[in-house]
């Protein structure tokens, strides 16, 4: 799923991993642990979630998170996903050389998502696009 499908869900999953430990990635899964009815396991290529925010706060939103039963994966790497048995089962290497399978009921695909800006307005509106805006 992505976070355009997920609101089609009709119950809770009973667990689910979510790849990216961005802004979306976070949110839902501030959301589902919230609810307290889905396990959730959150992938994230970094030492901490949500890179670009404050590290302070950082810990503060893992903290809560972990003490909700999220399972963070630091500094791991997706290798493999697939369908097993109807369930998601997902392979990760961790920066150390470690690899861990996991399988989960759904899984929520939350990166590489990227702004469409082309063409949205002509030369006289004036704005300047860079690669940081």
């Amino acid at each position: 799923m992505t976070s355009e499908g997920i609101e089609d869900l009709e119950d809770f999953p009973e667990s689910m991993v979510i790849v990216g430990a961005g802004v979306i990635g976070c949110e839902y899964a501030t959301i589902f642990s919230g609810f307290g009815r889905t396990k959730l396991h959150l992938i994230d290529k970094g030492d901490r979630i949500l890179p670009f925010e404050d590290e302070d706060v950082v810990k503060i939103v893992e903290r809560n998170m972990e003490n909700k039963g999220v399972l963070i994966h630091r500094n791991s790497k997706l290798i493999n996903m697939k369908i097993v048995n109807g369930r998601v089962e997902y392979e990760l290497e961790y920066t150390d050389g470690s690899k861990g399978t996991f399988n989960v009921e759904k899984a929520l695909i939350s990166v590489g998502r990227v702004a469409n800006t082309e063409n949205l307005w002509g030369d006289k509106v004036g704005i300047e696009m860079t690669k940081r805006v």
